[in-house]
């Protein structure tokens, strides 16, 4: 969801700051629609967001040996202009990079 999402932005803004986060209520729809069934749990979703975000930031450490931290691959946002506090999640622009497949 959220790589379909990047794409989307990235095919109708150039501007990193016109990527759209999506709140875990949208993403818990999303990706039950995907799945066909309604995900009732709030709490599971942010804590696999946060596992997501820590095991890619484990892997980029181990395997390039860059210095990073776990919200520069899957950021974490203040939801801005809903009137409601929150979070949403996206794919950071500033840092994920879309290029061809290699085959080989």
């Amino acid at each position: 969801v959220l790589w379909d999402r990047f794409l989307e932005d990235l095919k109708n803004s150039a501007f990193s700051d016109a990527y759209r986060p999506i709140s875990v209520y949208d993403l818990m729809e999303a990706v039950g629609t995907r799945q066909g069934k309604f995900l009732e749990d709030e709490a599971t979703v942010r804590r696999t967001i946060n596992r997501l975000q820590e095991d890619l930031e484990t892997a980029v450490k181990k395997k390039l040996g860059l210095p990073i931290d776990r919200h520069d691959i899957v950021e974490t946002l203040p939801w801005k202009g809903t009137g409601e506090e929150g979070f949403g999640y996206r794919l950071n622009p500033r840092a994920v990079i879309v290029r061809p497949l290699q085959s080989g």
